[in-house]
C-alpha cells in the first residue's frame, strides 16, 4: 500500500520492524526480500530522511526524458546490460536531483533497508541492484560513468555484495533474547520477482516467514 507524499506516492515506511515474537525455535539466519527499484534515503543517524517514493509516481517521466537526453537508451543498455524501464532507480535518483533533494544523502533499497536495520551493514545485494540500471554489465560494480555524466553522488551508494554474503549477527534488544542468540543476517537474492528456492535447509532445520518478507531459518528443537 501507498501513501500520499506532497503530490505523489510513497511507501508508509515504518520506522520499527515486525515484532519476530513467533519464534518458537532458535532462528538461526534471517533474510531479507522485497521490491526492487524503491529506496530509502538516510540522515546521518541512519533513520529515513522521508518516506521512499513509490516506483509508480509520476516524477520519473520527466526525468526519463532528461535523462535519455544525455544517455540514449542504447547507450544505457550497452552500459548495463538492464531493461530501460522508467521505475528503474537510475530515474528516481535523477528525480530527486531535479527536485532539488540532497542527492548526497545515502541509500538503500527497500530490502537492504530492512537488512540495515536487523544488523547495521549498508549494503546493495548484487542481483538486486542490477534494477537500479546503474551496474555496469561487465564489472558487476556500480557503473562510474553513469554516476559521473548524470552527476549522481557515486559515495551515496551503498557498497555491492554478492548474493548469499554473510553480514554478521543480529543487533539490538531482540538479539539478546534466547531464540535469536547469534542469529545471522545474510544478504540473499533479494528481489521478490527473482527469489527461488532452489535447495532446502539441511536436514533438522524449518523456515518461519513473517512481513515484511523476512525468511528466517530456525534449528529443529528435536
Amino acid at each position: 500500500m501507498t501513501e500520499k507524499r506532497a503530490l505523489g506516492k510513497s511507501w508508509p515506511l515504518l520506522a520499527r520492524l515486525p515484532a519476530f515474537g513467533f519464534a518458537l525455535r532458535r532462528v538461526a539466519s534471517i533474510a531479507v526480500d522485497g521490491w526492487a527499484v524503491d529506496y530509502v534515503r538516510l540522515q546521518a543517524d541512519g533513520t529515513p530522511a522521508a518516506l521512499p517514493f513509490c516506483y509508480r509516481d509520476p516524477r520519473t517521466e520527466r526525468a526519463e526524458r532528461e535523462v535519455h537526453a544525455i544517455l540514449p537508451p542504447e547507450k544505457l543498455y550497452a552500459l548495463t546490460g538492464i531493461q530501460i524501464l522508467r521505475i528503474n532507480s537510475l530515474y528516481q535518483l535523477y528525480a530527486d536531483k531535479l527536485a532539488g533533494e540532497d542527492i548526497h544523502l545515502p541509500w538503500l533499497n527497500l530490502p537492504e533497508y530492512i537488512t540495515y536495520r536487523l544488523c547495521g551493514k549498508r549494503v546493495a545485494e548484487f542481483t538486486n541492484a542490477t534494477h537500479t540500471g546503474l551496474v555496469r554489465l561487465e564489472t558487476h560494480s556500480w557503473c562510474q560513468e553513469l554516476f559521473e555524466t548524470l552527476a549522481l553522488d557515486l559515495q551515496a551508494a551503498p557498497q555491492i555484495v554478492p548474493c548469499g554474503s554473510l553480514l554478521g549477527p543480529l543487533t539490538g534488544e531482540i538479539s539478546g533474547t534466547p531464540e535469536f542468540h547469534n542469529t545471522q543476517v545474510i544478504a540473499a537474492a533479494c528481489h521478490v520477482i527473482l527469489r527461488v528456492t532452489n535447495s532446502s535447509p539441511r536436514r533438522g532445520a524449518s523456515w518461519l516467514k513473517s512481513i515484511p518478507e523476512v525468511a528466517c531459518r530456525s534449528y529443529d528443537s528435536r
